[in-house]
């Protein structure tokens, strides 16, 4: 549906959208707008995506998953949402405290409907990072604006395709930073 809204502008700026519609990247000044709309709410959901990640990576120092990483976090739920520990990897999957806390999060939310689909998800986003472990380039890159965030890649977890784990490779295989739910918005174009 299209709702018809009036804009006054000072004479400098309607002078700067009616060249620029000349100039030819525009039909007309609605288009124009509506560009620069679209480009902020871009902006703002790339900003909003960037402190999520941030407030993981500055959760405090990574945790190596390891046998006891995992039964620690089994242990930390009332329930058993995870299965059992990884066996045998021969790469470092680290996650900060936030990633943690995602996955505990996401299993409880998902567990109030299903607890079978709670524990398939555990071990779903365990699952998805020994893959991105041993083949971390798989990920799709972000590009971001902060520093911290270099190298970031998101990846879908396997049979939950609206929870994303973002991730940074590294030496040793990859740092977890967070495990973020429905990110579509982000990523919309309308």
């Amino acid at each position: 549906m299209t709702v018809t809204m009036n804009i006054s502008l000072p004479e400098a700026l309607r002078d700067h959208v009616q060249k620029r519609v000349t100039e030819g990247g525009f039909a007309n000044a609605s288009d124009f707008v509506r560009t620069l709309i679209r480009e902020d709410r871009e902006r703002q959901a790339k900003e909003k995506l960037e402190f999520l990640l941030l407030e993981g990576v500055r959760s405090g120092s990574p945790e190596e998953a390891t046998d006891a990483y995992w039964a620690d976090l089994n242990d930390e739920n009332s329930r058993s949402y995870l299965r059992r520990a990884p066996e045998g990897m021969t790469t470092r999957i680290t996650r900060r405290p936030r990633a943690r806390r995602d996955v505990i999060d996401a299993a409880r939310y998902i567990g109030e409907q299903n607890l079978s689909a709670a524990l398939q998800f555990a071990e779903a986003v365990r699952k998805t990072e020994e893959l991105l472990a041993k083949t971390p380039g798989i990920g799709a890159p972000r590009d971001f604006s902060r520093p911290e965030l270099a190298g970031m890649r998101l990846h879908s977890v396997q049979n939950f395709r609206k929870y994303f784990i973002f991730y940074i490779p590294n030496n040793h295989g990859i740092e977890v930073g967070r495990v973020a739910r429905d990110l579509s918005p982000l990523f919309d174009k309308s």
